[in-house]
C-alpha cells in the first residue's frame, strides 16, 4: 500500500511535462522514461504487484536509462524531473520486492 508521500511522488511525476533533453537525446531513453510515466506510476496507483521477473527486467531496464544518461547535459527542469523519476522507481522496487 502506497503511503501519501509516495502517491504523491508519483502523480507529481505523471502530471509533468517531460522534459526537452529526454526526448531528443539520440538515445531511447524517451521510452523507458514514458514506460515509468504510464505503465509503472498506474501499476502503483492501482496497487499490483508484478512477479520477479519483471522486476529484474525493470532494474536492467534503468540500469540501462542510466548508462546512456549523459549527466554533463541536464539543466535543473531535467533534474528535478529525474528525480522524480529516480523516486518512482524506487517506490516500485521496494514495493513489489517488499511483499515476498
Amino acid at each position: 500500500m502506497l503511503t501519501e508521500c509516495e502517491r504523491k511522488i508519483i502523480m507529481k511525476l505523471k502530471q509533468s511535462k517531460i522534459p526537452h533533453l529526454f526526448k531528443y537525446d539520440y538515445t531511447d531513453n524517451i521510452l523507458f522514461v514514458e514506460h515509468v510515466e504510464f505503465d509503472l506510476c498506474d501499476l502503483l496507483i492501482k496497487n499490483k504487484i508484478v512477479n520477479n521477473d519483471f522486476v529484474q527486467k525493470e532494474i536492467k531496464a534503468f540500469s540501462t536509462f542510466l548508462y546512456q544518461l549523459n549527466v554533463l547535459n541536464l539543466d535543473e527542469e531535467s533534474k528535478t524531473y529525474l528525480d522524480t523519476l529516480m523516486k518512482v522507481v524506487h517506490i516500485f522496487i521496494i514495493h513489489n520486492l517488499s511483499v515476498r
